[in-house]
């Protein structure tokens, strides 16, 4: 198993360092990029607040569009 773990930690680790730069179409030249990974053990509502997602009574479920969804009242899945 360490055959297939230690070259995903050696990665994580250069790029919470931030010695990685990646292209995208926004920087065509490179970005620097700081990534770390946590690991976090919580109930769904608490992990949408860490992550920075809407809760699930939200009416706008997109940040980029703003897009407002309808609510469905007395429906149960």
């Amino acid at each position: 198993m360490a055959n297939y773990l230690t070259p995903l930690v050696n990665e994580l680790n250069q790029l919470e360092k931030g010695n990685s730069w990646i292209k995208s179409q926004n920087y065509p030249l490179g970005s620097r990029l700081f990534i770390r990974l946590l690991c976090i053990a919580c109930d769904i509502p608490a992990a949408r607040k860490i992550a920075g997602f809407k809760g699930f009574n939200a009416k706008k479920g997109c940040s980029k569009c703003n897009c407002e969804f309808p609510r469905r009242i007395g429906i149960i899945y």
